[in-house]
């Protein structure tokens, strides 16, 4: 009873939450995509070699009487400090050599962001395809479970679980069947699902700017697709 009340009230909350927070993470990197890419870079090049720095720094010049190593022994925060260390200076270099293809990278999202906010109809779309997946499941799951039934039933025993279903070979081709043609559909709607995405972002990326906007947009691109 409780973990049921509880469920229903974490569940929604949680899937409330995580929508909220993965739609504002995209309108961020709609207005900052390059800003939030250097903050991440500059965060794993000073966590990982401002660590170890630090760890070094306390094995080799601390006062042994006041430091106290965090890893056990001097030792030991040495020889990890010393390979976070490297591990930051290496992502430093990379991120300074690899700078146009981080411009790239960041130029990419920013046009991927910019066609979900002006095709709104793409943020809806996993919910969409997960809806009509949801829909095949449950009528295949139908499906299954009759056709699974149609065997002999055996009892043996006294207690426990006393039934014991057999099927012919008939039987047995018949369920490979459905179970193939099953997964044949499933996989059908996720194409489908991928290819209303490709053709929506398509159509938007083809449509010629005016004035710095796309003009002539076309509406409700993925009921389109």
């Amino acid at each position: 009873g409780d973990i049921h009340r509880t469920g229903a009230i974490i569940l929604p909350v949680a899937a409330f939450i995580s929508v909220f927070v993965g739609y504002l993470y995209l309108y961020l990197l709609d207005k900052c995509a390059a800003l939030l890419c250097y903050i991440c870079m500059l965060l794993l090049v000073a966590s990982t070699g401002g660590t170890g720095g630090y760890l070094v720094y306390g094995a080799l010049v601390a006062d042994p009487t006041t430091y106290t190593p965090w890893l056990g022994t001097s030792g030991m925060d040495l020889g990890i400090g010393g390979v976070l260390f490297v591990v930051g200076a290496f992502c430093f270099f990379l991120f300074c050599f690899k700078s146009y293809g981080i411009s790239q990278a960041c130029g990419c999202i920013e046009a991927a962001c910019e066609c979900l906010m002006e095709e709104p109809t793409l943020l809806v779309e996993p919910f969409i395809a997960l809806a009509i997946k949801g829909v095949i499941l449950h009528l295949m799951a139908i499906g299954f479970t009759e056709l699974a039934t149609t065997g002999n039933f055996d009892f043996y025993g006294d207690s426990g679980i006393r039934r014991e279903i057999t099927w012919n070979n008939q039987q047995l081709a018949f369920i490979a069947f459905y179970i193939y043609f099953f997964l044949w559909v499933m996989e059908m709607t996720t194409a489908a699902s991928q290819y209303v995405l490709a053709w929506t972002t398509q159509m938007w990326y083809y449509t010629p700017y005016v004035h710095g906007r796309k003009d002539m947009r076309m509406a409700c691109g993925v009921l389109q697709g």
